[in-house]
Parts: C-alpha cells; structure tokens; sequence
C-alpha cells in the first residue's frame, strides 16, 4: 500500500501547486468590507467600495462578518481572512452564488484553530462556487444547502445539520478535519480523496466508488456511513466504533479495485453490501459489542483478527458467504441471524445442493461445489468484470460454480469437474514446486458468457507439473498452454474438447488424445503430440516444431483434419516429425515440408489426404518425406511439389495416388530422389482437364543408365475416368541439356490419355490398354532394358495402341 500513499500525497501536492495564490492583497480587491462587527452583505456602506458584482474581487479581513439574508450574485472572488484580520460570512437565507472563495494560508492554523476565515451555512443555499481553498479556514454548516462542484478541506469542516453535496471532487488534505453530526446529510461524488481526519457521530453521509483514505483517520462513532473506500494507504486508518459503517463496494484483489489497509471495529456496526477480500492489511475486530452484517457478496475476512466475538452479532443475507479466520465460528458470536454460509477458514468449504452464493471474492481453501456460486458485483457497480478467485483446487459435482472473469490454481490431485456447470477466465494447473490434476468426467467447463476474456487453461509450472484429464463432458477453451514453464500433460480418452484460438504444446508439454472429440483453432506442437485414437480438428494452421524445439505429433489411430496448412519445421533453428501409424487417417489442405528447419513426414501405415504436398519447395532446410511401409497410402487432390530442399525415402513398392494433381519437380539433385526408383506414381482423375507432371532426368538416351540418380520412376500408372489425361512438361531446367522420363514399367488403363508433348520417354516394359491414347506431340516414346531385376522377370507387354497427332484437350491451368 506505500505506492497508494505515494499516489495520493502526489494528487494533493499537485493540486496545491495549481492553485492561485490565496494571498488577496487589498490593493488588489475591488471592494473591501469596513464593517465592524456582523451586518448586512447587501448594504453598500459596508463596504469601501459597494457591494460586489459577479466580476469582483472582495476581501474580508478586519475581523467582521457579513451576513447573507437573501440571494446574492458573486463576486467572482473572496478572500476571507487576511494580513489585517479575519473574516467570516454567515448565510442565514437566500441563495449565494460566489465563484471562488479563500481563506488565507498564512499563517496556519491550528486543527483547533483560531481561524482567520470562516464560512457559516445556517439556512438558505450556496450554490456551486468554482471551488473553496485556502488552509487557514473554518466551515460551519448547521442547515441549508451547501452545493459544491469540487471541494478541498484544508482547514476544518463542522457539519452539524443541513445538506452538503459535492458533484466532482472531494479533497481533505493531511492535518485537516472534517467532523459531521447532528441530522447532517453529505452526498460525496465519485473522487474522494481523504489526507485529513474524519470524525462522524452522527447524520448520514454517502460516498461513491473511487473514494480513497490516503493518511488520515477516518472514524464512526454514531450517524450512518456509506463508504465506496477502494484504498486505504498504510497511514490511514478506518474506525468503526459506533454507528453505522455500510461499505457497498467490491473490494477485491488482485483485481484493480485495490485492498482494504488498516480498519477497526470496536462498536457499533460493518455492514459488507458487496464482497471484500483482505490482502494488504486485515481488519481488526475487537472484543465488545457489536454487529457484522453481511448484506450481499462474499465476506473473505480469513486473513482478518477477531480478538473475541462473544459479545459480538453476525448477521448474513440470503445468498452470503462469510469466511471467518482459523479458530473463529459462527456459534462463537453472542447471535447469528440469518440464512447466508459461514465457512470457518483451514478446511474444504462445501455448497450443498440447496447453497446458493452470489457475489465476487477470493476462496483459498478448497472447494467442493453441489450447489451454486456465481459471481455478481451485488452493488451493480459498471466496472470491471465481477470475479471469484479460487486458490486451493475445486471440485463441481453438480450445479454451477460461474466464477466470472475469475481463476481457478490447483496444486492438488483431486480437483475436477464430474457434472455441472464451472465457468472462468483462467484455470492454472500446478504451481512452482507443487503438482496439479484436474480431472473432468462429465458437464460443462467454459469462460462465462458476459465476459470479454476466453478461458485460458495453464499446465505446468517451474517444477510444477500440471496434468489436466477429459473423459467426458465439453471443455471449451480459448487458449492452451501445455508445458510452457513446467511438465504438463493433457490426456484426452472421452469427451468433447475445444481449443478455438491457440493450442501450444511447449517443449515440456504433451498431449495424449486416445478418444472423444478435439477441436484446436491453431495447433502449436513444440512437445509431443501421441494421437492412439479419437477425431482432432484443426480449424485452422498447425505448426509441427518451432525454433529451438524439437517437435512431435504421432497419429497411430484415429483422425486428424488440419483445415488449414500443416507445417513441419518451417522456423529456423526447429525439428519436427510427423508420424503416421498403421490405422491413421491425416486429412489437410497443404502439407508444408519447406524447412527451413529439420522436418519429417513418416508414413508407417495409415492414410493421408491432402490437396498439395510441398517437399523441399523453399529454404536450405533437410526436409524428407519418409514412405517407411508399402501399405501406407498417399493421395494427392492438387499438387505435389518436390523441390531441391527435400529428400524421399520409400519402401519397396511404395505407392503415391495422385488425383486430379499435378507433379511438379523443381529438385536438382536427383540422388536425394532416387527411391522414386522405388515408387509407384498413380494418376487418377474425374475431370476433363490434363494434369502435368514435370520431368527432370537428363535424357542420356536409350541406356539403364537412365534409371540411376536420374528422377526415374518404378511405375508410371494411368487410371482415369474423366476426359482429361496426362500431359508430361519440360518447363524447369533439373538437369543440364534435353531431359527425359525414364519409367520401368508404363500402365495406362483403360481410356487414359498420356500426350508426350514432346518429352521422350524410355520404359521397360508397358501395358497398355487398347482404349487408351498417347499423344506424342513431338515426343518419342521408346522401350529398352532396365537393370535388374531383369527384363524378363517383369510382366509382358499385353497391348500397345500409339497414336500420332496434336493435343486435343488444353492443358489444366
């Protein structure tokens, strides 16, 4: 609390510097009062010079007193008190409307006076004067209406009857006083700022939310006080010690309401219309008599003394929670009236079914909820967003724990969700050398609907391991942190999970989804990611490794649908290996295998769809596509692209499909291609367009050489149904001179088209269809021997239809 002081010894300082000078000298006034003793402020021999208009200056200072009966119109400054004397107004009826008034700041005054200004309201009203300032200045307001816009106290203020109100700002500065009594009525507006002492014994007085006791002692011994106090500095001090204290505001922190100081109740009453929760200072319950009334909220008073209730009173409302400290109950008050909660602090704090608590807070015992706790700034107050912070782990077993924009820590292996509703704005699971577990078997665990912030879910801290387990239930989420700062795990065999913005694995972290549903916005695997079964959608990119990390991601079962790209090491400085097992299924748009990082796309078994497949395209990176199982099957919707970054590797008979998709070669180095050698290309398609494939071997011409380090291919297949075919293209320089494809084996299907377009290609052996057509378009289409296995151990020839002519059908654009 030292910054709060800070602050505001700093707010008063600055405006006592942007004050005018309040020494009026009266060579300066335009009229001055000459009457000795009280007389008329309308009477024009009064005064040295008449009666003051609304753009005068008057001064005040030869000990008299002028009396205000009826209205008055400015001036538009008075000076009350002087180097000559004092000077004092009284207002016994009328209306005065003055602009600025002063009282001398020299010399000062004592708190007890004597005054050289005094300003006395006995009837009648003062009605918005610009502002009153000046230390050495007495007010007395005993009836009528004393209007303010902004208000500073240096001096001393007695309020023994009538209304004051002050719309802007209400300022006492340290070493004044400010005492009300009486049947008086104080209306204080939303800036308060109290330096000064405060003495209450009687009356009403009311004060908005902002308000803040800096250095002085606030204390109630009688009257009603209704106080919106959000920060008492460590000078400060709070009295209840009679009377009625009413604190109809939330205090919570760390939110920016601030905290509670030093307060003490010793008498009379506290009422909490809204949640308070002690952080920097607790309150001090002395022995004697006296009443708590928790009219609304949560009361977290587990940090604050009481040094004896017994001739004490605790009264809760309806939908109360009180937390009272260590060793204090609720059967140790003389009374206790009543349907809200009283928890007694130190053990687990359970809401039963028919428990209902609404409010703002902080619980730092465990909670165990089968009831309702929801939370609700009780003062409807339009500030931040109503929290309740929960601090030592939660069970919901059924009904609703809607925290608000509150956070959940646990540090415990016993937290979870099994029915129910648990809303918030952050769950952390694990603290600096304490491990979490939050288990959700069942309900609903979302951020809350009225809030501006998504839920964000935190697994792991510094040496803190975090473990969050979903088999059942909906979790949706904003944002998932696995492993950032500590060991986090997120094991997933059921349920339905959504992650809509960020889903981060970090270098500590992993995800085990073996069931239910996953939905991520945008995946980040920095960790590992071990899929053994269940669906994971990605709504958006996926990111396989970043820079410094080495990352993950095993499809052994189950589905996986990226519906955006799914990059692998595409940062500088970055691994990352993306498996497929035998019974996986990936689904993506484009497959990024770029660099320039260290990326691995390894097919064990399994299936992958995707639309374009790029390898090596880009970067100086060691990109390899690795078809480690001739069972595993590829399939290609639009392109495949290798490029000079890329390295395959296949197994014996390994297969890509390619549907409708072009081929696109722009490697030069062939001997990271050579199991092309060992790979079986199939075209396939529906539409009437050509596809293309790139060739990129140099045409050495009718020798087996050509099948060596020369982007050869194993088997060239043609199945297509449409009206298209395929066209082969010479466009990128792979090789220096004339390039050429060389195929050991050749099938085109029945109705399949291959037009040369002036390509020579060599080929052991063929099977081709009789309904089948090559265009060769310039190109040569030539057999030869292929290195072993030998000729003849490779299927015969069964039909062979060439065809000479031009292309019929335009290239696909």
């Amino acid at each position: 609390m030292a910054s709060t002081l800070r602050i505001h010894c700093a707010l008063i300082m600055s405006v006592a510097m942007m004050t005018p000078s309040t020494s009026l000298a009266s060579s300066t006034a335009t009229t001055s009062w000459s009457a000795i003793g009280a007389a008329d402020w309308l009477d024009a021999a009064n005064w040295t010079n008449g009666v003051p208009g609304v753009t005068d200056s008057a001064e005040i200072s030869n000990d008299g007193i002028a009396v205000i009966s009826s209205n008055v119109n400015g001036p538009d400054e008075l000076l009350l008190g002087g180097d000559a004397g004092a000077g004092a107004v009284e207002l016994a009826g009328g209306t005065w409307t003055p602009r600025l008034i002063r009282f001398s700041d020299i010399p000062l005054a004592d708190i007890n006076g004597p005054y050289l200004g005094r300003l006395a309201i006995e009837s009648g009203a003062v009605f918005k004067p610009g502002g009153i300032f000046g230390a050495n200045g007495l007010i007395e307001q005993s009836g009528g209406l004393f209007q303010m816009s902004q208000l500073t106290v240096a001096g001393m203020q007695k309020q023994t009857g009538g209304k004051l109100e002050v719309g802007f700002e209400f300022t006492t500065y340290p070493g004044s006083r400010f005492e009300i009594s009486g049947n008086s009525i104080v209306v204080l507006p939303e800036n308060v700022s109290i330096g000064g002492d405060v003495l209450q014994t009687g009356g009403q007085l009311g004060a908005s939310f902002r308000s803040s006791l800096s250095t002085g002692v606030y204390r109630v011994e009688g009257g009603v006080s209704r106080l919106g106090i959000a920060t008492i500095g460590d000078g400060a001090r709070l009295e209840v010690a009679g009377g009625e204290v009413v604190l109809d505001k939330p205090f919570v922190t760390p939110a920016s309401y601030g905290a509670i100081g030093t307060v003490e109740v010793s008498g009379g009453e506290l009422a909490l219309v809204n949640s308070i929760e002690v952080d920097s200072g607790p309150i001090h319950f002395t022995a004697g008599s006296w009443t708590l009334d928790v009219r609304g909220g949560i009361a977290s008073l587990q940090d604050s003394v009481f040094d004896d209730v017994s001739g004490a009173v605790l009264e809760k409302a309806p939908g109360t929670l009180t937390i009272l400290p260590t060793g204090v109950s609720e059967d140790d008050f003389a009374a206790a009236f009543g349907t809200g909660l009283t928890h007694t602090a130190g053990s687990p704090l359970f809401l039963r079914v028919q428990d209902q608590v609404f409010g703002l807070g902080v619980i730092t015992d465990p909670l165990r909820v089968r009831g309702q706790l929801l939370a609700r700034d009780t003062s409807n107050d339009s500030g931040a967003n109503p929290a309740i912070e929960v601090r030592n782990g939660i069970q919901v077993f059924s009904g609703a724990a809607r925290l608000g924009a509150g956070s959940i820590t646990v540090a415990d292996l016993e937290s979870g969700l099994f029915s129910g509703d648990l809303r918030a704005r952050n769950l952390t699971v694990g603290t600096p050398g304490s491990p979490g577990r939050f288990e959700q078997t069942g309900g609903s665990f979302t951020e809350e609907e009225n809030t501006s912030q998504s839920l964000t879910i935190r697994l792991g801290a510094a040496n803190g391991r975090g473990e969050y387990r979903l088999s059942g239930g909906s979790l949706t989420a904003g944002d998932l942190e696995i492993g950032r700062f500590g060991e986090g795990l997120f094991r997933q065999s059921g349920g339905h999970a959504n992650v809509y913005y960020d889903n981060a694995i970090w270098g500590q972290g992993e995800y085990q989804l073996s069931g239910g549903v996953l939905e991520s916005g945008e995946l980040a695997v920095l960790g590992r990611f071990v899929q053994s079964g269940g669906m994971h959608l990605n709504r958006q990119a996926a990111d396989v490794g970043e820079p410094n990390t080495n990352g993950v991601y095993e499809l052994f079962r189950g589905d996986h649908v990226v519906e955006g790209d799914l990059a692998i090491a595409r940062f500088n400085n970055s691994k990352g290996t993306y498996t497929v097992g035998d019974e996986g299924n990936l689904q993506a748009e484009r497959i990024l295998l770029n660099g320039p990082g260290q990326g691995t796309l390894r097919l064990e078994g399994g299936e992958v769809d995707v639309e374009v497949l790029e390898l090596g395209r880009y970067g100086n990176g060691s990109s390899r596509l690795e078809i480690a199982s001739a069972d595993a099957a590829l399939r290609v919707s639009k392109e495949l692209h290798l490029g000079p970054a890329g390295w395959l590797l296949a197994a014996d008979d390994s297969m890509i499909e390619l549907k409708d998709a072009d081929l696109r070669i722009s490697a030069n180095n062939p001997a990271a291609y050579r199991a092309l050698n060992q790979t079986r290309l199939l075209f396939t398609g529906d539409d009437a367009l050509f596809e293309s494939l790139e060739v990129a071997g140099a045409d050495i011409g009718p020798d087996p050489l050509g099948y060596v380090d020369n982007f050869s291919l194993q088997e060239l297949r043609l199945e297509q149904n449409g009206a298209g075919g395929l066209r082969l293209e010479e466009v990128i320089d792979n090789t220096p001179g004339t390039e050429a494809l060389y195929v050991q084996e050749l099938f085109l299907g029945p109705g399949a088209v291959l037009d040369l377009n002036g390509v020579t290609l060599y080929y052991g052996i063929a099977s081709i269809d009789a309904s089948a057509t090559v265009l060769f378009n310039g190109g040569s289409f030539r057999q030869l021997s292929v290195p072993e296995p030998s000729a003849s151990a490779l299927v015969t020839v069964v039909a062979i239809a060439l065809r000479t002519g031009q292309g019929r059908r335009r290239p696909r654009v």
